[in-house]
């Protein structure tokens, strides 16, 4: 049996509804669309009543359901409610006063607001929203900062990332102290860690290591439109790259990775960039501003530098100079004039 959805149309909130595959978005204007969770609930009731009209449903049913009709809960139906929250169909909506036609339905309309400044030109054409336009704006970026994740200059990095166009910053943390993470947790996580093993009041144990948003303090979800990227500075490259790893293997897609100053392994980089889910690694070494710290160093090597970082924190510290690896943790005028540069290299390489 074939589902018939009918060829009228459905008016809901005085506007009509249409779904449309995502790569079909460009052939339409229109006046919004539903969000994931509401189009979805839409068409689970429109597949269950063959009386609530969609049109484009029966175009879209006869596909993910060749073998007929057999309701919103068959493999199909499925399909069809999964696709939509991942965003690969979208339900948009028009006014009902829409007078054109496309392809024997009516033409989608974006509606604009008209000032009473603005002048009306006589056949002037409406513009087509893009997919941008109609994806929520749900992309999420995490800023991780070096040892001890604390200082002004993580909020003033999050603040130029978004400033510079990287909507939705936000900072995370996952700290033990400065020298804890700088000692110990540097010589620790530069490698993958899957299992954290310790010595508890009932003798040693070993439990899965959890590299999560709720670890870090970000309760955010996961964007399903946007990007997802995660930034990481010294201590906190460890932390992002560990994250990203994480969450690649269960499937979630990372945009961009970022390494500033990283000292991880070259086993943990290597895996990093040949994940198929991490799509774009980022390292930033600051060689040129006199660091010795470099992605992929050996760990005898990374040893060495200790002399040269302690030197280089203190005179940080005293003048806010932001010497050598500390170059983006200065807290003065200068360090934010740098991390706004960052912000601004990191937009035009893709991130947003």
């Amino acid at each position: 049996m074939q589902a018939n959805f009918g060829n009228s149309t459905c008016v809901r909130d005085g506007r009509m509804k249409r779904l449309i595959r995502c790569s079909e978005i460009g052939n339409y204007v229109f006046s919004s669309s539903e969000p994931p969770s509401l189009a979805a609930k839409e068409i689970e009731i429109a597949l269950g009543d063959l009386s609530q009209n969609i049109i484009g449903l029966n175009e879209i049913y006869r596909e993910y359901c060749p073998e007929g009709f057999s309701g919103p809960y068959s493999p199909g139906g499925r399909k069809i409610l999964e696709a939509i929250e991942q965003g690969r169909l979208l339900l948009i909506s028009e006014s009902q006063t829409s007078n054109s036609s496309f392809g024997g339905f009516h033409k989608y309309q974006k509606q604009k607001e008209i000032r009473p400044t603005q002048a009306i030109r006589p056949h002037q054409k409406e513009e087509p929203l893009t997919l941008a336009d109609a994806m929520p704006n749900d992309s999420l970026t995490v800023y991780l900062g070096g040892a001890g994740m604390a200082g002004s200059y993580i909020d003033d990095q999050v603040n130029n990332l978004m400033r510079a166009g990287i909507k939705n910053s936000v900072a995370g943390r996952l700290s033990e102290g400065m020298f804890v993470d700088a000692i110990d947790g540097v010589g620790r996580f530069r490698e993958r860690v899957k299992t954290i093993k310790g010595l508890g009041e009932y003798g040693p144990y070993a439990k899965e290591a959890t590299w999560s948003l709720d670890t870090i303090g970000v309760y955010r979800p996961l964007p399903v439109y946007g990007q997802f990227n995660l930034i990481g500075y010294s201590w906190g490259s460890l932390v992002a790259a560990q994250m990203a790893l994480y969450y690649a293997d269960q499937g979630q897609k990372v945009d961009h990775l970022v390494l500033v100053g990283s000292p991880i392994s070259a086993e943990m980089l290597a895996e990093v960039r040949k994940h198929p889910r991490i799509k774009n690694v980022i390292v930033i070494n600051l060689d040129t501003q006199g660091d010795k710290i470099y992605a992929g160093m050996p760990y005898l090597e990374l040893l060495s530098t200790v002399p040269d970082l302690v030197t280089q924190m203190g005179s940080s510290q005293i003048n806010e100079s932001g010497a050598g690896h500390f170059y983006y943790g200065s807290s003065g005028f200068e360090g934010s004039l740098r991390r706004q540069a960052l912000a601004r290299s990191l937009y035009a390489q893709g991130l947003r």
